[in-house]
């Protein structure tokens, strides 16, 4: 075994533990769980925005999985409520799902995400999220930043 310049190597995992405890708090200052409904699986169609206004949606739960063994594409709705004053102008979607895909809010194209920047800024008002995903494990909650 190496010799180390550390004398007391057992106080690292301590000193990243306090470390990550710092940051944290820096990077979200509050998390709130969203409930998301899922529309009917499409096999090997994509479902235009307008088709899937017209979807029956059905709530699930954290770590659905779907998209596997076929390719599939599903659509999801979020109902986000509108930020309170301390929130303003500091509220993100965190979505944590393999692939990638454009987020629409109120109807509207917002913005992109995929899995190298799975965050997505929300406006303050209350909205609708409907996103169209193609691949497998889904995460999603609402956070601040």
């Amino acid at each position: 075994m190496p010799k180390t310049s550390t004398p007391l190597p057992q106080l690292i995992p301590n000193r990243i533990k306090s470390a990550v405890n710092r940051v944290k708090p820096l990077v979200w200052d509050a998390t709130l769980d969203v409930k998301v409904f899922v529309g009917p699986e499409s096999e090997g169609v994509l479902t235009t925005f307008e088709d899937a206004l017209a979807f029956e949606y059905v709530p699930i739960n954290n770590g659905y999985c779907f998209g596997q063994p076929e390719w599939l594409n599903r659509w999801f709705k979020v109902d986000v409520p509108a930020a309170s004053k301390e929130e303003s102008g500091k509220r993100y979607l965190y979505w944590n799902c393999n692939g990638e895909t454009t987020i629409y809010i109120n109807g509207q194209p917002w913005c992109g995400i995929d899995v190298g920047h799975p965050e997505a800024p929300l406006p303050d008002e209350e909205c609708t999220i409907f996103r169209c995903w193609n691949l497998s494990n889904w995460y999603g909650c609402l956070s601040s930043r």
